[in-house]
Formats: C-alpha cells, sequence, structure tokens
C-alpha cells in the first residue's frame, strides 16, 4: 500500500508539474478508488451477516465499475482511431457485465459455481 500511495504521489506531481489538472485529478480519483475497494473488500471478508455483506459486495461492484469506465475513458481518448475507442468502451461494458453475473446471478445465495465460492472450500 505504501508503494502504492507513493506511486501515486509521483504521478500526481508530475501530472501538475506538467501543469495537467485534468491527469492529477484522474491520479487522485483513481487512488481514491483503489483504497476505497481495498476497503471494501476487507469490510467484506470481516463482515458475518449477509444482509451488510451484499450490501458490500454491491459496493465493491460499483467501485470497480467506476474504475473500469475512468480506465476505458482514458484508453479511449488517446486510441489512434474510434473503433479502437470503440473496442476499448466494449472490453470495459463486457468486464462490468461479466463482474455483475459473477457477483450477483451465478450461483445466487450460497457462492456455488463461483471460483472461490464456498462449494470450493469444501473437502472432496
Amino acid at each position: 500500500m505504501a508503494l502504492f500511495l507513493l506511486n501515486s504521489g509521483v504521478a500526481m506531481r508530475r501530472a501538475l508539474g506538467r501543469r495537467d489538472a485534468w491527469s492529477a485529478a484522474f491520479v487522485a480519483a483513481a487512488t481514491v478508488l483503489v483504497a476505497a475497494l481495498l476497503a471494501t473488500v476487507r469490510a467484506h471478508e470481516r463482515a458475518r451477516d449477509e444482509g451488510r455483506r451484499g450490501l458490500l459486495k454491491a459496493v465493491a461492484w460499483a467501485v470497480s465499475a467506476a474504475l473500469t469506465a475512468m480506465f476505458a475513458h482514458r484508453v479511449a481518448a488517446i486510441s489512434p482511431g474510434p473503433a479502437v475507442a470503440a473496442l476499448a468502451w466494449a472490453m470495459a461494458g463486457v468486464t462490468v457485465a461479466g463482474g455483475f453475473v459473477c457477483l450477483f446471478v451465478h450461483g445466487r445465495g450460497d457462492g456455488a459455481g463461483v471460483v472461490g465460492g464456498r462449494d470450493d472450500a469444501r473437502p472432496a
């Protein structure tokens, strides 16, 4: 975590040194979202109440979707053409939708069928 924060600080300082406020804001937002994602996943792992776990799972998915959209926007902005930009957005959309299906649709309730789900922990 210390290396991540140090790297983010260096990236923000470089962006501000170039007087690139948008890049600095992007670095700051991404840093906050990654920290929030890590905190949410940790809270989810420690939560005992199923209702709270479900809420934390939804928050983690939303934060990861926001991060995915932010990075897709950056990649699409520097892509060589509209086809590559569309491909970046399509890949981001598939990633977000796949995460939703894995977390909320597939193996609902008991974690069955999801890698790392409760069925994977049972001895054969």
